[in-house]
């Protein structure tokens, strides 16, 4: 069985442009989500065998989970109100795009190239502006983030790009024993 990775190792925040109801959080790899990592990461809990025997069972390509913090809302009925409105928004952007609840691809009709399943880790957590948010606003922004989940599937990785060192050394000069002069260090 492989090992489970808590948060927040491998997840990335991504600003996209639009977005203002929820922040993403994304992984291309398998997550827990941040709400199952006290059961997960003491091995005392009670619940710590149950979590983990679910979490490493899961096999949907997608795993996916929205939360609210108190920062939206001190009232967990109205977190909860966000909570579902985001699910429910998220749930219809993925069936428009032709994937199920899990990020399985839904086969169309066979006229199109099919696409791959969405693999990965996705955490939403709500803000404040979806309270006041307009229903038609938030299914956009609910398809603007499945949009960006499909093209970071396609983007190819960029390289890394080797950092140039270029601090300054500290090197004895030779005149004298107790003074010390700078020098830069080039890279090779």
């Amino acid at each position: 069985m492989p090992k489970l990775k808590l948060p927040p190792a491998g997840m990335s925040k991504k600003n996209i442009p639009g977005i203002d109801t929820l922040v993403v959080m994304w992984s291309p790899e398998h997550i827990v989500p941040i709400n199952s990592k006290i059961q997960l990461s003491n091995p005392g809990h009670p619940m710590h065998e149950v979590t983990k025997r679910k979490w490493e069972a899961r096999t949907d390509p997608l795993w996916w989970n929205c939360l609210s913090s108190k920062q939206a809302s001190l009232r967990s009925a109205v977190r909860s109100w966000l909570n579902s409105r985001a699910r429910v928004a998220f749930v219809n952007a993925l069936k428009r795009k032709g994937y199920d609840t899990n990020g399985y691809r839904i086969d169309g009709n066979g006229d199109e190239a099919s696409k791959p399943n969405l693999v990965g880790s996705l955490h939403l957590t709500t803000r404040a502006e979806l309270l006041r948010a307009k229903w038609p606003d938030v299914e956009d922004q609910a398809d603007k983030i499945v949009a960006e989940i499909e093209r970071l599937q396609t983007a190819t990785p960029k390289p890394k790009r080797k950092k140039e060192n270029n601090r300054i050394i500290p090197k004895q000069a030779q005149t004298s024993t107790n003074s010390v002069s700078l020098q830069y260090r080039r890279p090779n």
